[in-house]
């Protein structure tokens, strides 16, 4: 944008919107962007690594205080993400008077909306590992009915307990340890409990009497906690060396053909959001792998499973608020697999537009685009 120096890789958005005054959004703590909202031009940064490295930071920083400076004398609003732990909400609490905070998957649904320049509500699926949800829990697969400058939670997937917390997002065994003794009411099979063995007896001992005492043990919604568990259940890792390790292995496994999903449950209830429930699909993933069904197999019904499960209740949702668009964000979407199919069951299903991203990431390198479109859609309705 004129004036105000940004790096050569940065992405330019053009919106369906003139924002009333210039927004700047702090973006996500992995995976930072910034993005600089003035007019009808958003202008987001290439991505940065995690702002808990220095080096990141400082650019980060750098970022922040430049757009901070262009807009000296007149007034701006900053966005920045919900969870007040960020470094990055830290940076704008500080410095910025004037500021809004934007909840994680509603800022992912968002930017897919500001890439296609979407102004009618939407209703978006959001999946991914972690985002700090509005009723504090850890959020990662939400069916929401999203506007630019709001959104109902319509569903999500049922909460579990992350023995460990962080750690959790390490070590595929403790969401697998979470779901199965959800499944099976704390008391899983010998040969399913003897599977945990290998991450440690006394770490397994350690996070299972976390759970009892529900002690560092936060809920989640996590569509990418899930992946991990089924990852390390099918035989696909125990640890993620990286992120999403075991999941990105399951998904290679993938065969492609027609597969029966794992039965499921859409819950709906009159005093809060639907849940989307595994228990039933978690005890058909262990009666598989106990007959010695191949992981390929597991791999399969389970990406069909998701699929299926995600389609269904986004087409309650799409019925509910009589909306005939949705869009894919979050980092699960980088799932090829997932994206695919989810995309022919939502097309096949009579949604009219099923939107992905193309030059935004789905996953926290776009979420600050999501910020600042929010925040100049709340500016246009007077918040």
């Amino acid at each position: 944008m004129p004036g105000l120096k940004m790096d050569e890789a940065a992405t330019v958005i053009e919106l369906p919107l003139s924002a009333r005054r210039p927004v700047i959004a702090a973006g996500a703590e992995l995976k930072n962007t910034v993005c600089v909202l003035e007019g009808g031009t958003a202008t987001v940064s290439p991505s940065a690594s995690s702002l808990m490295d220095a080096t990141a930071y400082r650019t980060f920083s750098r970022q922040m205080d430049a757009a901070r400076a262009h807009f000296s004398g007149q007034p701006y609003r900053a966005a920045h993400d919900l969870h007040p732990a960020s470094l990055a909400t830290q940076n704008v609490l500080v410095n910025d008077d004037d500021r809004v905070a934007v909840q994680h998957h509603h800022a992912h649904a968002v930017s897919c909306m500001a890439e296609h320049g979407v102004t009618d509500p939407v209703i978006g699926i959001t999946c991914d590992g972690t985002g700090y949800g509005a009723d504090g829990a850890i959020w990662g697969c939400e069916i929401l009915y999203a506007t630019t400058a709001g959104f109902q939670r319509w569903g999500h997937l049922q909460y579990l307990p992350l023995p460990g917390g962080d750690a959790a997002a390490r070590d595929t065994w403790r969401p697998a340890l979470s779901l199965v003794r959800a499944a099976f009411e704390s008391r899983p099979p010998d040969r399913i409990h003897q599977m945990f063995e290998r991450a440690g007896g006394a770490q397994v001992a350690a996070a299972e009497a976390m759970m009892r005492a529900d002690f560092n043990c936060p809920r989640t919604s996590s569509l990418g906690r899930l992946f991990d568990a089924v990852a390390f259940l099918a035989g696909y890792g125990d640890r993620n060396e990286t992120e999403g390790q075991a999941a990105m292995r399951m998904e290679q496994a993938v065969v492609h053909g027609n597969v029966e999903p794992y039965p499921f449950t859409i819950q709906e209830y009159a005093g809060g959001p639907t849940q989307m429930v595994v228990t039933e699909m978690t005890t058909a993933v262990c009666d598989d792998i106990l007959s010695g069904k191949p992981g390929e197999l597991v791999a399969s019904r389970f990406h069909e499973t998701v699929a299926n499960m995600l389609c269904e209740a986004a087409t309650r949702a799409g019925n509910r608020y009589k909306v005939e668009t949705v869009v894919l964000s979050g980092g699960c979407f980088f799932n090829r697999v997932l994206t695919k199919r989810l995309e022919d069951l939502l097309s096949e299903g009579g949604f009219r537009q099923v939107l992905k991203h193309v030059r935004v990431s789905p996953g926290d390198a776009g979420l600050s685009l999501g910020q600042a479109v929010v925040a100049a859609a709340q500016l246009e309705g007077g918040r």
